[in-house]
């Protein structure tokens, strides 16, 4: 008979949470990756890869999200570091230039608020950054320019976590964030009262994203490489 972790179980049993799990890909030759000598080699012909989540209701899996949300929903979940690329500009996505920053100290509180009955749900997200690489043309050295670097920032984390959890609203209905585990810790009531339609609930939701991730100026302290290819056009 197979194990099952005690995570996993807690996770089946979680008031208010549905349960996910990762989901993987072979890559590669798949009857050379039952070799062992296929994981000593420095260049192996099967990998094991991580795919994205799979997301369940009770023990029925309704289906799973790719990598890049996964990342987003891993942070409502208590992330700690991460890294990021930011587009410099607003321009089409094949001719974008970015910069790159380190996340780290981050911190994720997760709550539901009510208005006149109404629940929204609420993720408060903290932490710092600091710039790792830059293709901007922007002058680094100037406060102004890692004030607008800061708000890029804040403003791309909440549009993609906000569009994330909606897009779990809409397709899958089913709340594996843990706002109903939230609620019942604030108000074990008022929970009761919902739980058998909370993922209901939850999928009608209003949704409200905070994000609040200083950008830390110990990071480049020199203008970007770019700004001496356009000084040298001039």
């Amino acid at each position: 008979m197979g194990r099952r972790s005690p995570r996993a179980i807690d996770w089946v049993y979680t008031k208010g949470k549905n349960p996910v799990a990762a989901t993987v890909v072979l890559k590669g030759d798949v009857e050379k990756g039952k070799n062992v000598e296929n994981n000593k080699s420095l260049d192996p012909e099967a990998l094991i890869l991580i795919d994205g989540i799979a997301i369940f209701k009770d023990d029925k899996m309704l289906g799973s999200i790719p990598l890049k949300e996964t990342r987003d929903y891993l942070w409502t979940q208590k992330l700690k570091h991460t890294s990021l690329s930011i587009p410099c500009g607003e321009g089409e996505e094949e001719e974008q230039l970015y910069f790159d920053v380190r996340v780290s100290r981050s911190n994720t509180k997760i709550s539901v608020s009510y208005k006149n009955n109404s629940p929204k749900l609420m993720v408060k997200i903290t932490g710092e950054t600091k710039i790792q690489g830059s293709e901007c043309t922007n002058d680094l050295t100037k406060i102004d320019v890692f004030m607008e670097y800061e708000k890029k920032i804040n403003e791309l984390v909440k549009k993609d976590i906000t569009t994330m959890i909606q897009n779990i609203q809409e397709e899958f209905s089913v709340d594996i964030f843990g706002f109903g585990e939230a609620l019942y810790r604030q108000d074990p009531q008022k929970f009761k009262k919902q739980e058998s339609k909370w993922d209901e609930v939850f999928s009608k939701a209003e949704v409200e994203v905070e994000v609040d991730l200083h950008l830390l100026r110990s990071g480049i302290k020199n203008k970007s490489f770019m700004t001496d290819l356009e000084n040298l056009k001039e």
